[in-house]
């Protein structure tokens, strides 16, 4: 026995050697960092970049290393891997592990199917999404904190423990947050975009608000704002899902291409067309769902807001719209006086000086021309309205669309009044498809086809993409688009416009019940200030341009007009008549998971930033272009590594990450819940000291603080909902609930109520547990969400787990949205609107086409028209557009640098140019050429392009500065500006928020390239 013992000892020995060199060589060929392997001398496994030339005679040396590869990642060691969840791109992942190191991802695959009609949602991942076990142990991972040796941007760098770099966080932000003459408004802490994970980034969302700081809304920030979205429906985020489309009739997709944005869902578009819907692109440049279409409409830079403005022509002119939808779901029988083009309010007619409450109301009610009775009608669903419905029948109530009549105001005046369905007439007439041809590049025939195939079908649907949104017309395209689908019927079954679903996180998490708010700034001006874009915009943009793009405007007016409300909107004031968009200057920064200075940033703009702030704190995973600009950077945990939901697109799931145990660590990163537990109970540690006491209590506006104060003795005790909160409360409540006691677990949200005989008041403590729940990890926080958010009861991470990684949302119905969500029904916004006569969250309580505020009316902007961009104006010089386009391979900023992505695009910036102008130029493919403008340069690998248009040079989004010549990219050769239309606040729904703000524009640039040297 003792022999057999002996030889299964020597057997297992054998067999862990093996696996223990089978690791290794799989660390090796994946460039893994782990602390295995990477000295503790080391900070980042690797900080510069490394170009690997494979000969053109290598394919069997090639093809070796990917077998070899394969099978020491998908091959040995499965029967002993272990299984976690994660989601990424809104995908439910198995992730695999073994030995202690993720070895693989796979999709779950395993979402139920929506009826017994729709095609399977299965499988739903992409290729950006399916390297990430690569990824994170790339040479660019972050291994330890560090603090800055050298100068910004030099990647010099000590290490330092975790309680030396939380000590020295925790001290600059009490630094400037007690100092009287900085405070709260002068420290920045702000998250990424991704704020569908809850666990990712509600932690620094949290405590930015607990603080007061400043933060902006990303969105804006990164240009991806359906602003014109907001003007019509008050919400950016309105549309379906992309099963929807499924059972659409014809399907229009504009300025995206969902095989490459959307590459989980874009099964759907081919089994649609296959069912035989009309598939139609609109776009710039012949992409990859273009070729498959029934149509592709390509148009030329900029010029999509007109275009849409020649399809509201059509429709009006050849009456495709439906009128009987328009009278009770939009604003265009509305009137509208036509001499100062005011809407007429309830408060031009009667008089109701005597009741407070009517005359606020009366401001903002409207009134129709009735039918039936041959008079005005005041309209119900408005902001001011009483009558929150639409039904205007029980009102006997038929609003004439066309006319104009004379009424005698309050004051005693005559005036003449009109629809804004006949303003909306007046606005688009210059617009026919036959006039705007060689402004639009599209032949009238094909516009007259495309207003058919919006009007005439059942279900039709209309995806947009955010590059529409990148242009400084993009508001108007946007809002065209809107009043297209407005004009014929297009919501909730219907269809209508389609713009990406996002959901926010719980406010109430965030604000502690309403007791904080963060100071939320507006993601494009504060940018805009921060980098002193408005010096480049005066550089770069001519008297022309500005007459172009703001109806005939001097450049000095719109100078004028910017700085005032610019000003207006400083430090956040509220002091000024000019209702403006707030923003701060600030000089201590708490960054996470945010590469700021990724596309459309120049060196200028950089320095700026720099000169700004004192001190600059990053936190990320890996060693971004951002990260090397810090002064303190701290690791953090990877996707895989980090427990989390993210809601999915199709508004259905949530999936679930969650870490499997024995994952090996990599260096010494933390979760971001853990690292801003660690910050806030170190700053209440600083500010409890006997020195600090006395200063801890920072007064601040009510707005940002209910009780007017901050008080930093008790920030951990508040961020973490610890005990000591909840035993205060349970305290007060034990007094009508004799026999019960509770006993909760400091990161558990299960409850245990003992020898109690009144059920409510058991419920009522056992719900006050949840509460109060400690949340100092994300994992704490995970049980949180699923014990205390409504939708994502009674789930378990067990039953996620045993689903396949994934809840199943039981949620009645979407806020932004205002549509239940179905089980088995594909989801699509308005449901409640068309349905139930619910009213849509804007001024007028319907679909707007009417804007009265006074910019929009001096820009004839009041109602739709088409508008010219802001870089449209040919330059000699500089005749070529530079468009930033999504990547077929990478995503963004963070997986740009992905091993296996690099493999898939040359490796290198690349800009890609069409073959006949490359000819003329004298450009062959591979070639380095330079692109150049007055503004500055940059070098990059020509790609030809046959589908690129020849007045347009293209490059995808996402390269990092470093891997460009000299740090310097395409936002080097890119102007900003600022559009009025969306600089506009305080009309009516327009109102600052996370739904009403600007753009960041990143396609108004023209360049010039000339060839500089060999092939890269």
């Amino acid at each position: 026995m003792e022999k057999q013992m002996e030889k299964v000892d020597e057997r297992s020995r054998r067999k862990k050697k093996m696996i223990d060199r089978d690791r290794r060589d799989f660390i090796k060929s994946s460039t893994i960092a782990t602390v295995a392997l990477v000295s503790h001398s080391d900070l980042v496994a690797q900080t510069d970049m490394k170009s690997t030339k494979i000969e053109s005679n290598s394919r069997s040396r090639t093809e070796d290393m990917l077998r070899r590869e394969f099978e020491l990642i998908h091959g040995k060691g499965r029967n002993g891997s272990k299984i976690g969840y994660a989601s990424l791109g809104n995908t439910a992942y198995e992730i695999e592990r073994v030995d202690g190191v993720i070895t693989r991802e796979s999709q779950s695959a395993r979402y139920l199917p929506l009826n017994s009609y729709t095609p399977d949602i299965n499988p739903s991942g992409d290729n950006r999404t399916a390297q990430y076990s690569q990824m994170i142990y790339q040479g660019d991972r972050v291994l330890y904190p560090m603090r800055r040796i050298g100068m910004r941007g030099e990647g010099k760098w000590e290490r330092l423990s975790w309680d030396d770099a939380i000590d020295e966080l925790a001290r600059k932000i009490y630094e400037v947050i007690s100092d009287p003459k900085r405070g709260p408004a002068r420290l920045m802490i702000d998250a990424g975009t991704d704020s569908e994970l809850q666990s990712q980034h509600s932690a620094t969302l949290r405590l930015s608000a607990m603080l007061g700081a400043v933060r902006t809304n990303r969105d804006s920030t990164n240009g991806e704002l359906f602003s014109g979205a907001t003007i019509a429906y008050g919400e950016p985020n309105v549309g379906h899902s992309y099963e929807f489309l499924y059972g659409a009739d014809t399907i229009i997709f504009w300025g995206i291409d969902p095989s490459v944005s959307n590459t989980a869902d874009a099964h759907f578009i081919s089994e649609a067309k296959y069912r035989g819907a009309d598939i139609i692109v609109i776009s710039t440049q012949y992409n990859a769902t273009a070729k498959s279409a029934d149509l592709w409409v390509p148009t030329k830079r900029g010029s999509d807001n007109i275009l849409a403005a020649s399809i509201i022509h059509e429709i009006i002119n050849k009456k495709l719209y439906k009128s009987d939808f328009v009278k009770i779901f939009t604003d265009l029988p509305l009137l509208v006086i036509k001499e100062s083009k005011k809407l007429l309010r309830r408060s031009d007619i009667e008089d109701v000086s005597d009741d407070k409450d009517s005359k606020s109301r009366a401001i903002d009610e409207f009134y129709s021309f009735d039918k039936v009775s041959g008079n005005i009608a005041l309209m119900p669903g408005s902001q001011g309205s009483k009558n929150r419905s639409l039904d205007i029948s029980e009102l006997g109530i038929d609003p004439m669309l066309e006319g104009e009549w004379k009424i005698r105001l309050l004051d005693g005046n005559e005036v003449m009044i009109t629809t804004v369905f006949e303003m909306l007439k007046q606005n688009v007439e210059s617009y026919s498809p036959q006039e705007m041809q060689a402004m639009t590049g599209v032949n009238p025939t094909v516009v007259s086809r495309l207003a058919k195939s919006i009007a005439v079908p059942k279900v039709v649907s209309l995806t947009v993409g955010s590059s529409l949104c990148r242009e400084f017309n993009g508001i108007m395209t946007i809002w065209n688009i809107s009043s297209i689908c407005g004009l014929t019927g297009r919501i909730a079954s219907y269809g209508g416009l389609n713009t990406s679903r996002k959901r926010d996180i719980d406010s109430d998490l965030i604000t502690l019940n309403g007791r904080y708010s963060s100071r939320l700034a507006s993601g494009f001006i504060n940018d805009y200030m921060m980098g002193d874009d408005m010096s480049r915009f005066e550089k770069y943009f001519t008297e022309d341009d500005i007459a172009i793009s703001q109806n005939g405007m001097d450049k000095s007016e719109y100078i004028s007009i910017v700085r005032d409300i610019l000003d207006s909107g400083k430090d956040g004031r509220s002091d000024t008549d000019i209702s403006a968009k707030p923003w701060w200057i600030t000089d201590t920064l708490l960054l996470v998971d945010n590469p700021i200075y990724g596309d459309g940033i120049s060196r200028e703009y950089r320095e700026e930033f720099c000169k700004n702030m004192r001190y600059f704190a990053y936190v990320d995973y890996r060693m971004s272009h951002t990260a090397l600009y810090s002064d303190l950077l701290l690791p953090l945990k990877s996707r895989y590594e980090s427990s989390g939901l993210e809601e999915t697109n199709n508004m259905r799931y949530a999936n679930l990450s969650q870490p499997m145990e024995g994952l090996e660590a990599v260096g010494e990163s933390k979760d971001e819940w853990t690292i801003m537990a660690m910050l806030a109970k170190r700053l209440e540690e600083i500010a409890s000291s006997r020195e600090n006491v006395d200063r801890s209590k920072i007064k601040d506006d009510k707005r940002y603080a209910k009780e007017g104060y901050h008080d930093l003795t008790k920030v951990y005790q508040e961020f973490t909902n610890s005990l000591e909160s909840y035993k205060s409360k349970e305290k007060e409540s034990r007094g009508s609930v004799e026999g019960d006691k509770v006993e909760i677990s400091p990161n558990s949200s299960e409850t245990m109520a003992l020898a109690s005989s009144k059920d409510e008041a058991k419920a009522s403590l056992s719900s006050l547990a949840r509460t109060f729940v400690k949340l100092d990890s994300d994992s704490s926080l995970l049980t949180y969400l699923l014990g205390q958010q409504k939708e994502y009861q009674p789930w378990s991470i067990k039953k996620m787990q045993d689903m396949g990684g994934f809840l199943l949302l039981d949620r009645d119905r979407d806020i932004e949205g205002r549509s239940p969500i179905y089980t088995d029904r594909a989801y699509s916004s308005f449901e409640d609107i068309l349905y139930k006569l619910e009213r849509f969250e804007t001024l007028t309580g319907r679909q707007t086409f009417y804007v009265d505020d006074d910019i929009y009316i001096r820009l004839e902007s009041h109602t739709n028209r088409g508008s010219g961009g802001i870089g449209d104006l040919y330059r000699e010089n500089y005749p070529l557009s530079l468009i930033t386009t999504e990547s077929r391979w990478s995503s963004s900023a963070i997986s740009k640098t992905a091993k296996s992505l690099l493999r898939l695009h040359r490796g290198v910036p690349y800009i890609k140019i069409n073959t006949q102008v490359a000819e003329e130029l004298q450009i062959e493919d591979g070639d380095r050429v330079r692109v150049y403008n007055e503004l500055g340069e940059f070098e990059v690998m020509a790609k030809l392009s046959h589908s690129t248009p020849l007045a347009s040079l293209f490059i995808d989004s996402g390269w990092e500065p470093y891997m460009f010549e000299n740090n310097r990219g395409e936002g080097e050769c890119i102007p900003h500006s600022l559009n009025l239309l969306e600089m506009v606040d305080g009309w009516g729904h327009l109102k600052f928020s996370s739904k009403w703000d600007g753009n960041r524009y990143i396609n108004d640039g023209r360049v010039n390239i000339e060839r500089v040297g060999g092939s890269v």
